[in-house]
């Protein structure tokens, strides 16, 4: 159903559009009625008696004072809109075996009548919460463009969204089951999370998804498209939103003047340092060519950060060519002994006679969400590496390891350390 407006044309549609028809019926546009002005190339007429001799009126009404052009066009298909919200742990944008959906997510509807892809007043329609397995529907409509939305409120505290943010990358309309299609968006508790516009059309929607509801209240067996007889090829069940919670690690490569193996006092970080990181796919807890993923240099106080990890095994290097003739850590050895757990300010290098040919590579270091070390107080001066310094995507201290430190110490100190004790 859509309005041409009082044109004057016969057997168009003249009926307002209206997303709750059961409850406020259907209006027609305004209607101009001018003495001796009104079209007479009408063609459909009443064939009912009481209409008059003409089927225009009752008190010799003539065609040129009578508007019989206002009609009422109803489609009598309806449509509907799903899917599912989920957490993409991986952050790839596709709904994985063993993944799961996300229950009490508030979605809303709006119907998108000016076809500018943004939500204005009045375009709201209805909301739905995402049932066990996060799956919603919107059923009954009618053909035409929709937005969908999470709300903002559950990426508030306390909501079921908090700390989560949209995967990376979206999909437009592009009717492909299983994959993200929300608009990424740094500030989801502001704004939510939309997703683009979705045109409904007449026997066009995607046919034969597999990822339905068991949820009998979203319609019959096998099928769970609406309980309005939707069929198919009018349902689009493939506006899935994949959310994830980012990641970091970090933090110091320091001089480590006295070998302790612990940052002490007035000793001061190494700038300038190359640090690569490797996200260690095979799990063998070797930094394979193939897995390096990232690079960064030390700040001016020796601070380094690796930000909108995802969860995983990963390894951090300071490669040899930092020890090389002219680089900040030429002549330097790793401080003795290395540190494979979370406390922070400690060396995390594991050591090496021949930095310069192997450099020095921390032990596996596991991501696992809401898992990490919290309360880190050694932490980068650098506003480029976050609010809180430790990630520009939204990280959280429990899904952050701040800790993964290098210490280095010249050869005739590391030697005289040993010899004192």
């Amino acid at each position: 159903m859509s309005d041409t407006g009082d044109t004057g044309t016969d057997l168009d549609d003249n009926g307002i559009d209206e997303n709750f028809p059961a409850s406020n019926g259907v209006v027609s546009v305004p209607i101009t009625l001018t003495r001796d002005g009104e079209t007479t190339t009408e063609t459909a007429f009443s064939n009912n008696a009481l209409d008059g001799p003409n089927f225009i009126g009752n008190n010799n009404e003539i065609d040129i004072n009578s508007d019989v052009s206002v009609d009422f066009g109803f489609n009598a298909e309806p449509f509907s809109i799903g899917n599912r919200v989920w957490f993409d742990p991986n952050n790839n944008g596709l709904m994985d075996v063993g993944e799961l959906g996300i229950a009490g997510v508030t979605v809303n509807l709006y119907r998108d009548n000016n076809t500018n892809g943004v939500i204005d007043a009045g375009e709201f329609v209805r909301s739905d919460l995402t049932d066990s397995e996060g799956f919603y529907l919107f059923d009954g409509l009618s053909t035409g463009f929709y937005i969908l939305e999470l709300s903002e409120l559950d990426f508030r505290i306390g909501g079921v969204l908090v700390d989560l943010f949209s995967s990376t990358g979206n999909s437009a309309d592009n009717q492909t089951d299983i994959d993200d299609n929300g608009i990424d968006d740094a500030t989801p508790d502001v704004g939510g999370i939309i997703s683009p516009p979705i045109e409904l059309t007449k026997n066009l929607e995607p046919i034969n998804e597999t990822d339905l509801s068991n949820d009998a209240g979203d319609g019959p067996v096998g099928e769970r498209r609406g309980n309005n007889g939707e069929l198919d090829s009018n349902s689009d069940l493939t506006i899935d939103f994949g959310l994830y919670k980012p990641m970091s690690i970090g933090n110091r490569v320091w001089f480590d003047t006295n070998d302790s193996g612990t940052i002490d006092g007035l000793e001061t970080g190494v700038s300038g340092v190359i640090v690569n990181l490797y996200r260690d796919a095979n799990n063998n807890g070797i930094a394979e060519p193939g897995e390096q993923i990232d690079i960064d240099l030390t700040d001016a106080d020796g601070y380094y950060l690796f930000d909108n990890l995802i969860p995983g095994n990963y390894i951090v290097e300071i490669p040899a060519s930092n020890f090389a003739g002219g680089q900040p850590l030429n002549t330097l050895n790793s401080s003795t002994g290395s540190a494979a757990d979370d406390t922070d300010s400690n060396d995390n290098g594991i050591d090496d006679p021949a930095p310069a040919t192997n450099g020095i590579f921390s032990n596996v270091i596991t991501l696992a969400v809401d898992g990490q070390p919290t309360g880190e107080t050694d932490v980068s001066n650098d506003a480029g590496d976050g609010v809180n310094r430790i990630g520009n995507n939204g990280e959280i201290d429990s899904n952050s390891d701040i800790t993964i430190d290098f210490g280095f110490v010249g050869a005739l100190m590391k030697v005289a350390a040993a010899a004192f004790g």
